[in-house]
């Protein structure tokens, strides 16, 4: 939700800002960004062209998600001087808690700690993480989700949760794919096309999983296209291995009935 101007009624919450953001990452330590705010740290990272999908609302994420664990969630409370709100301590959750402050004079954002992300094995998701340091402000250094798992992410989410199955979560879905592949063709014209293969790869075993089976068949997602197969020159890739990868998920879901699903989408 976004921030509000009416006058009375309870805080709304805002989308929050890239000054915000850098003050988080700031001091997370060993936590994990993830969910949108991860995925607009890759878009701006990789230079990915947004205007390759229609675009439902003008920011990618309103809040600040990180895996992490609860001295995380009291030192961000602190660097954001915002409340530390805890789950209760018998309640199934994967929220380990939550950061609430203040935005503006009726608005507020929120910070999420999670001990698990759905659908991805959070000791993958950390062993995965890539870190950073910032020249400005100096010494800034944070880790973030890897693109493969922040793809995988967004699939699961579409998957399992209906308040992501709209046009803001098939869009976040098709940014990630946009970043896989700016990711990987940054790793081909670095010359690291072992690595890229290890991505590419990741991802068309992906295409086979249900998240990716489910978000082709519903919404015509083109999983395979966060590789860019044209740029490799490995010939056992790109004639043995990635058609066996485009066959399976053929097997799956027809091009035709993915072509459908997009057709079909009122977003």
């Amino acid at each position: 939700m976004s921030a509000s101007n009416t006058e009375g009624g309870e805080p709304v919450e805002a989308p929050v800002s890239q000054a915000t953001v850098l003050k988080a990452l700031g001091v997370a330590g060993d936590a994990v960004l993830l969910g949108g705010q991860a995925l607009a740290w890759w878009v701006a990272r990789l230079d990915v062209p947004m205007h390759r999908v229609a675009a439902p609302r003008a920011y990618i994420s309103g809040d600040i998600d990180f895996l992490g664990a609860i001295e995380d969630v009291e030192r961000f409370a602190q660097a954001l001087r915002g409340e530390a709100i805890l789950p209760p301590r018998r309640a199934i959750t994967a929220l380990v808690g939550q950061v609430r402050a203040r935005a503006g004079a009726r608005s507020y954002f929120g910070v999420d700690v999670i001990h698990k992300v759905i659908g991805v094995d959070a000791e993958r998701v950390r062993r995965n993480a890539i870190e950073f340091t910032l020249a400005q402000p100096p010494g800034v250094s944070f880790k973030v989700i890897e693109p493969v798992d922040l793809l995988l992410s967004r699939l699961e989410n579409l998957r399992w949760l209906e308040e992501k199955r709209n046009a803001v979560g098939v869009w976040q879905a098709e940014l990630a794919l946009l970043v896989c592949h700016a990711y990987i063709g940054d790793m081909l014209s670095r010359g690291d096309e072992k690595q890229a293969r290890n991505a590419a790869t990741a991802i068309g075993r992906m295409a086979a999983q249900p998240a990716a089976v489910q978000a082709a068949r519903e919404y015509g997602l083109e999983v395979l296209a966060g590789v860019p197969v044209e740029r490799f020159t490995h010939t056992a890739f790109r004639e043995v291995q990635w058609p066996r990868m485009v066959a399976a998920m053929d097997h799956r879901v027809s091009p035709q009935d993915r072509a459908a699903a997009r057709a079909r989408r009122s977003f």
